[in-house]
């Protein structure tokens, strides 16, 4: 199965729902049931939209935010979670698994963005470390060029 977008995120809600059947507070359907879902999607489906399967897994979850209720609730969230960016981490606003960082870090999602792209920003890093992770940098790349070359003469 192929991904339209990040994998990892899926991943993770792969692992989550896994652990939760495996915990037993999730029921799968009977064999049969997901066996006819599989062949009828079999030849359509090589690859997943990224969002509307981690969608379904983090329901079947229970980790799902509510966007309407959230929307009510903390509407500066809520309008960030609708329009801004699908991140994991509203997955982690509700439901098991809850995490007290997963609002701010929506917020700030922006800034965690904007930072490593703006070259503007002064880097807190000392000129002699810099030069010292370039010069790093460049001998380790020599030494796999080496290895990799000794290698493959062989």
């Amino acid at each position: 199965m192929y991904t339209f977008g990040a994998a990892a995120p899926l991943h993770e809600s792969q692992c989550r729902l896994a652990t939760r059947v495996f915990k037993g507070l999730v029921k799968l359907p009977p064999k049969e049931v997901m066996l006819e879902e599989i062949n009828a999607t079999l030849d359509t489906q090589r690859s997943v939209d990224v969002i509307g399967y981690q969608d379904e897994l983090c329901e079947l979850i229970g980790c799902k935010p509510k966007l309407c209720e959230l929307l009510l609730s903390d509407p500066y969230l809520g309008l960030n979670a609708i329009v801004g960016p699908c991140t994991p981490y509203q997955f982690r606003l509700t439901g098991p698994g809850k995490w007290a960082g997963a609002r701010s870090a929506i917020l700030d999602q922006w800034k965690q963005m904007h930072y490593p792209t703006n070259k503007h920003l002064k880097s807190n890093l000392s000129p002699w470390i810099k030069d010292f992770l370039i010069a790093f940098g460049i001998f380790f790349v020599m030494i796999q060029f080496l290895v990799f070359g000794i290698f493959l003469s062989k």
